[in-house]
């Protein structure tokens, strides 16, 4: 019984798909528990990495050759092997590349007319001819090896378009970015198998030539494996059971004939673009450390042969555990959007791949940059799981094309990468590769910047019938006519009483729509849609809490270098040791209160545009530029330290522009999330933002300042959490309650209580608000106040550690005591505002302004009274008495 149903379901789902009834299909008695599908991943997986083993052998060997410059000079003694020049080194390095290069342009349309089965395993016997011969040519000459490594990179060309087409065929729906993980797994495996093994047969009597001869084999076996058990579509395995072929198959659409890819319309959607520039950064420095990493490791770490071997290793083990957790939360986490998931895969992987790069420039400690090699791999695996999912998701069927074209970026990357190193590293210094490891730190930074931004889970139009597509057309030309005979109407019959200007629900443009009474809103509104997770109705709260984040991150970033300023002493040491004539522009009160003021002329020119782009943008884009903006200023100052002064005054500008809006965001965020019971409590929290940031940021500059970590380590740490904490606020904010999925119907109705039920964007009167007394009389008490506030916020550390003589990490504790007493206060009266509830607004306002008044004005009471009588009540002749 149990049986009949199964195949009864399974059919039910072939009808829903479009395929032929399961009883025509030929299946084999074995069906391998209906897991057919993990044995043709683990089958793939093995094979994958088999080829990108057999490419990075090479990489390892090279560190143990010697012999062959040994067994030349008996021969030739005044000869030069090919192996002492770097340069030809380096083609060695190139000529892989080049085979991938070449052997992608041919494999793609073929992959597309025959198949993943066929052209692996061509690929698969390429790598193993180039990798069983590669003894022999080296004993040859310098050409023949060329021609073996070309054949190497021949085998690898298609292992990124397997990626992308093997789940698509072989995995449900449900298991895709669990099947993606594993396969991209092959990257880091190759590097765990490989780099040990190497390193213990490279020691050993064996030689390094028998790397080559036992991985040749290995991959030899695994491919006939792979060309007589691997189909291409699982219907045509017999292995493959209905109850099996039905799950694969669930949700997919079938088409019996295979599509035209349209190349043109993939090259100019931006979503592809924006993840090809991520790939170009992501690829030079993932690519770079697995071309570079056992050289760096043994030259300039100084690592033993099969050291080198396991810490090399090491990194791509926690890479491959990283990408399978990764994988199996993403296809489990199904309370949030996909587009979210990849989001978060891609931008951790990026932001670590430059963190790491950033940190082995930096530093001189050979744990730290091992740490910061081993952290740089084992966050760089996650990008499969952001790039290549996001090309999944919007290229469907034609995805094997667009991950094509990353494997072309990553062998032109492979192929240049060793002509960069030739340059800047030619004698393997330590410093040689810091500067290396720089400039590809800020290239991965600035190419994954817009990753985030531009890319989107849903499909493109291209994955689209035919006929859906001409429909789409059709669509369009509808509503362009209709939108230009709008535009050419006569005004006067226009008739604009009864509508009303409203935002659409995307936030990005306002539209005229008929007027809704209250009554009637209950009625004609459309029902919305709630997700399961509703943060118990309190997702305000999160919301609350997020933005106080952001914006305590944004003010800390400009608050930085008023404390680093006390403890850059190094820079003058720096200064005088490379025997400059001029003193350092730290040395120069001019060019630091230059420095103090560049960030208000950044706020000052933010905040101009500010206010018309709030209320066309709404608080969340312009918010997440301004924050973008805090970012690159924060990360890049210490670099820009160590270039010129006139970079420092840009990023402290960059820095002025992430702070423009806050005090504008300050009475917007209230006004559209808490209810109006909470709203003054919801002011004093976000306003807390900045003794929150000096609470925060204070102890722990004077912490990182006296550490063996040093200034630069508060920037970058900094940096890092305001890119990361803006990204979750990108992808989580909405500027309107009702359109948050995580908000419920009950929330909803608390949050708009005593709220008017649309929300419309009016324009800002802005002459009658610049003439109203009230505004006027609060902005000449704002001039005076923050006067007096900033004055302390800028120079407060100067003062405790130059006239009062504190030490470094004293001087943070100390200035952020007052921050925190500031907030515990401004949170009370936050409070006592929304409960004071028999008065009216402003009378609630005059008695909290005469309790503070009593309270300042009593403060110096205990302090400064005594019990002891004064001088004037005494007699004369009493006192005259006590002078003699």
């Amino acid at each position: 019984m149990v049986q009949v149903g199964e195949e009864k379901k399974a059919e039910t789902i072939f009808n829903q798909i479009g395929m032929p009834a399961a009883d025509s299909r030929k299946t084999s008695k074995i069906i391998c528990c209906n897991l057919t599908r993990y044995l043709i991943l683990i089958l793939t997986l093995t094979c994958l990495t088999l080829l990108q083993m057999n490419s990075l052998t090479f990489n390892f060997t090279v560190i143990c050759m010697s012999d062959i410059v040994d067994d030349y000079h008996k021969i030739h003694p005044n000869g030069t092997h090919w192996f002492e020049d770097s340069n030809m080194k380096s083609l060695v390095f190139s000529s892989m590349a080049m085979g991938g290069l070449l052997g992608l342009l041919v494999a793609m349309p073929l992959m597309h007319r025959v198949g993943v089965r066929l052209v692996l395993s061509i690929c698969g016997v390429f790598s193993i001819v180039g990798t069983v011969l590669f003894p022999l040519a080296v004993e040859f000459n310098f050409f023949s090896v060329l021609a073996v490594r070309f054949l190497q990179g021949l085998g690898i060309s298609m292992v990124f378009t397997v990626l992308g087409s093997v789940p698509t065929a072989w995995a449900p729906n449900n298991e895709s970015s669990t099947f993606l993980a594993v396969l991209s797994c092959a990257f880091q495996m190759s590097n765990v198998v490989c780099m040990p093994i190497s390193g213990f047969l490279c020691e050993s009597s064996l030689g390094w030539r028998s790397i080559y001869y036992l991985f040749g084999i290995i991959t030899t076996i695994f491919f006939l494996i792979f060309y007589f058990f691997y189909t291409d579509s699982p219907r045509d395995h017999r292995n493959v059971s209905n109850k099996e072929l039905g799950l694969i198959s669930l949700d997919k659409t079938s088409s019996s004939q295979k599509e035209s890819v349209p190349y043109l319309a993939i090259c100019k959607d931006p979503c592809v673009l924006v993840t090809w520039l991520s790939n170009v950064g992501g690829n030079l420095g993932f690519l770079t450390l697995v071309l570079y990493g056992p050289t760096y490791l043994r030259e300039v770490l100084h690592f033993e042969v099969r050291g080198t071997g396991f810490a090399s290793a090491l990194p791509f083990l926690l890479s491959a555990a990283v990408k399978s957790i990764a994988g199996q939360l993403s296809d489990r986490c199904d309370f949030v959007s996909e587009r979210v998931r990849f989001t978060i895969c891609g931008i951790v992987s990026r932001l670590g791949l430059a963190i790491g790069y950033i940190g082995m420039a930096t530093t001189s400690s050979t744990l730290v940059a091992q740490i910061a090699f081993t952290f740089s791999i084992a966050v760089s695996g996650l990008n499969i799981m952001g790039t290549v999912k996001c090309l999944q998701l919007r290229c469907k069927q034609h995805v094997h094309f667009a991950v094509s074209a990353i494997a072309l970026m990553a062998y032109v990357i492979q192929f240049g990468a060793p002509i960069l190193v030739g340059i800047i590293c030619p004698d393997n210094t330590p410093e040689q590769w810091g500067w290396l490891f720089m400039i590809i730190g800020v290239i991965v930074f600035l190419t994954s910047a817009p990753f985030p931004w531009f890319t989107t889970a849903e499909p493109a139009e291209y994955t689209f019938s035919k006929e859906k597509q001409k429909e789409l057309a059709k669509e369009r030309e509808l509503e362009e006519s209709s939108k230009l005979h709008r535009t050419n109407a006569n005004f006067e019959f226009f008739d604009t009483k009864g509508l009303e200007m409203r935002v659409t629900d995307d936030q990005t443009h306002f539209e005229m729509v008929p007027k809704i009474s209250d009554s009637e809103a209950t009625t004609t509104t459309p029902k919305r849609k709630i997700s399961n997770f509703v943060f118990w109705n309190q997702t305000r709260i999160f919301i609350l809490i997020l933005s106080l984040t952001c914006l305590t991150l944004t003010q800390i970033n400009s608050q930085i270098f008023t404390f680093t300023v006390i403890c850059m002493d190094d820079l003058i040491v720096e200064n005088r040791m490379s025997n400059a004539t001029e003193p350092h522009w730290i040395e120069g009160t001019t060019e630091k209160s230059i420095l103090f003021s560049a960030t208000a002329v950044g706020a000052l020119v933010g905040l101009i545009p500010s206010v018309p782009l709030l209320n066309r943008l709404g608080v969340r884009l312009t918010l997440s530029i301004c924050g973008l903006c805090s970012t690159l200023g924060t990360f890049l100052t210490p670099i820009a330290v160590s270039w010129s002064f006139y970079l420092v005054v840009l990023c402290r500008v960059l820095q002025g522009l992430g702070i423009s809006v806050i005090l504008t965001v300050l009475g917007v965020i209230p006004t559209s999330w808490s209810p109006k019971s909470e709203y003054s409590t919801y002011l004093a929290i976000l306003s807390c933002a900045w003794q929150f940031s000096n609470v925060i940021f204070m102890p722990i500059s004077g912490v990182l300042c006296d550490s063996s970590l040093g200034w630069r380590s508060i920037y970058y740490a900094f940096g890092v959490l305001t890119g990361f904490f803006y990204f979750v606020f990108y992808m989580f904010y909405t500027d309107i309650p009702g359109i948050h999925k995580n908000v419920s119907e009950k929330e909803l109705g608390q949050i708009s209580e005593g709220k008017p039920v649309h929300a419309v964007r009016e324009a800002v009167p802005y002459k009658k608000i610049c003439t109203d007394r009230c505004v006027l009389a609060a902005w000449v008490s704002f001039l005076g106040g923050n006067l007096g506030f900033i004055t302390l916020l800028l120079y407060g550390p100067t003062y405790l550690r130059e006239v009062l003589q504190f030490d470094v990490r004293s001087t943070g504790y100390i200035n952020a005591l007052p921050y925190a007493l500031c907030a515990v206060y401004k949170f009370s009266a936050g409070k006592i505002s929304d409960r004071v509830t028999f008065a009216s607004d402003k009378w609630s306002r005059l008695f909290i302004i005469i309790t503070v008044i009593m309270i300042v004005t009593n403060v110096p009471f205990p302090w400064l009274t005594t019990q002891h009588a004064a001088d004037y009540t005494k007699r004369k002749d009493f006192s005259n008495m006590e002078k003699c």
